[in-house]
């Protein structure tokens, strides 16, 4: 009944103040290095936690269960196709970063504050930042703007539209410019999985080993060539492999049903 369905969402956004105080109480209790790998990871979890949260009280105003209303029943990809997605956003992300260094964009200052802090971690600590980012953030992300708002969206907008607004929501929550506009062809290309799925589950695992590759080679300062042929090469190999592994995607599977019931 609508009456549940409005209890059960309100039940999800109250739970929202309680992170934040959680999050405030633990910053007193533990008074962690307020610019070092605990925090980060604190920060991670507690939006993470936000993220996934509002998707929950959105979705539970639908009719749909919570899985199928968020896309978390498994769609049309088999194992090794959601693995070459995978793989594919990987390059896409790597060639990204190359292109905008080549055009000259600065560094982002987000991202720059992410590999000093990981570059200074210890073990324990580089867990807890690979743990938060990796699969917290991953999964909250994929929830909200993909499972939540996308689906959502794609039954008013159609597929395209849907995915250009959460695409431009998802990079508008990644803080700075520079770091908005790198996240923007990730987004498409997330969004994209998710439509040709019907299913969140290979956006979530390639947005989650994306994250951890990006917090390993934070904490290891490992840097793409800057300028010159090999840089030139780098981006174009990213550009390669998610171009095929794309088309790899799309041809393994149908076209979805374009989804046309108006929601709850």
């Amino acid at each position: 009944m609508q009456w549940q369905r409005g209890v059960r969402a309100g039940s999800f956004a109250l739970a929202v103040p309680v992170v934040i105080a959680l999050r405030n109480a633990a910053s007193v209790v533990w008074r962690p290095d307020p610019d070092g790998a605990v925090t980060l990871a604190l920060d991670a979890l507690a939006t993470a936690a936000l993220f996934a949260l509002l998707a929950l009280a959105g979705a539970a105003l639908s009719r749909d269960a919570l899985p199928v209303r968020l896309g978390l029943r498994r769609g049309r990809f088999d194992a090794r196709t959601i693995a070459i997605a995978a793989f594919g956003l990987l390059g896409l992300s790597h060639a990204v970063d190359g292109l905008l260094t080549l055009l000259g964009f600065p560094v982002s200052a987000s991202l720059a504050r992410l590999a000093a802090t990981l570059s200074a971690a210890t073990p324990a600590q580089l867990a807890l930042a690979l743990a938060a980012l990796a699969l917290g953030s991953a999964s909250a992300e994929e929830l909200f703007f993909r499972g939540f708002l996308q689906r959502g969206l794609e039954r008013v907008l159609g597929a395209a539209g849907a995915i250009a607004v959460a695409t431009l929501a998802f990079g508008a929550a990644h803080g700075d410019p520079v770091h908005a506009i790198a996240t923007l062809p990730l987004g498409v290309y997330l969004g994209v999985l998710v439509w040709r799925d019907g299913s969140l589950r290979p956006a979530l695992v390639a947005h989650v080993v994306n994250n951890a590759f990006a917090v390993v080679e934070a904490a290891n300062d490992d840097r793409l060539p800057e300028s010159g042929p090999l840089a030139l090469a780098t981006v174009v190999l990213g550009l390669t492999i998610a171009a095929v592994s794309l088309r790899t995607v799309l041809r393994g599977s149908s076209p979805p049903t374009p989804v046309t019931t108006p929601p709850a």
